[in-house]
């Protein structure tokens, strides 16, 4: 019972504590009030309901920091650092494509998780770049989020798709299924006929849904997280991985071409690595 109540009160943020301590205060100065010509002294009830009231309210008012500071920090926009914008599910895609493609970038370190002097230890670019500043000033949970979005930018422009995003995109060009008109597969190079090819397509596959369920969707919608520097730059470096495979993959696409007016044939599936 005492451990179980150690750790509910080593978990509660700052700001609980904060509301606490309003509701004590208040508590103590309204049951210590004496009574005057007019009203008699408050009882224990009056200084309960108005610790209840002070502390509620410093809670939400607590809250309510949080949440904007996190969405001035970029949460709500883009991230500075340079990754493309996402295009969501829905939305229109750019009119030009050239103009929305990323730029090249280098792998950059990330500060105080990888070695300076150490060649090997670079996070992939899609990853490091827009992580890197919001790393290096504490905010772990928001550097997680900008790398999962920037991964999701790089695959939307990868496979030419901007109906789907995140998740239900890569689970779909990684399916198991040969391409379709508009739909197509990011592949590994080699023989798929080999045991490692297709232990490489399963592992993909469940790095897909780790990261985006576990760690994309997890950064976007809980707001209480507090990532240390150290928590987030692994959580990085899986995200790395998941950037480096698909950068390796080859997108296989079917490609319409109309016979006449009325017909269309669908060619073999073509294999463009890096397109």
């Amino acid at each position: 019972m005492w451990k179980s109540l150690l750790g509910w009160v080593s978990r509660r943020k700052p700001g609980f504590w904060i509301a606490m301590g309003v509701g004590v205060f208040v508590f103590i100065v309204v049951a210590n009030t004496p009574p005057t010509e007019d009203s008699p002294a408050p009882g224990f009830w009056d200084g309960a309901a108005a610790a209840l009231l002070f502390g509620g309210t410093t809670m939400l008012i607590v809250v309510g920091c949080r949440r904007v500071t996190s969405f001035v920090r970029g949460r709500g926009g883009d991230v500075d650092g340079g990754e493309p914008k996402a295009i969501v599910a829905g939305e229109k895609p750019p009119d030009s494509p050239a103009e929305s493609m990323p730029k090249p970038v280098s792998a950059a370190r990330v500060p105080g998780v990888l070695e300076e002097d150490d060649d090997d230890d670079r996070l992939h670019p899609w990853v490091s770049e827009p992580a890197e500043r919001l790393l290096a000033h504490g905010h772990g949970q928001d550097a997680v989020l900008a790398a999962a979005r920037s991964i999701n930018a790089h695959d939307q422009e990868k496979l030419r798709r901007f109906d789907k995003s995140d998740r239900n995109l890569l689970e779909e060009a990684f399916a198991e299924t040969e391409p379709k008109a508009g739909s197509p597969r990011l592949r590994f190079p080699g023989d798929p006929q080999t045991v490692s090819w297709r232990n490489r397509m399963t592992g993909v596959r469940s790095l897909v849904a780790a990261s985006f369920a576990g760690l994309r969707n997890v950064s976007a919608h809980d707001h209480d997280l507090d990532w240390d520097q150290e928590t987030a730059g692994q959580y990085l470096a899986m995200l790395s991985v998941l950037a480096r495979w698909i950068e390796e993959c080859e997108v296989h696409r079917v490609t319409l071409v109309r016979e006449s007016s009325d017909q269309a044939s669908i060619l073999p599936a073509t294999k463009r690595p890096g397109s």
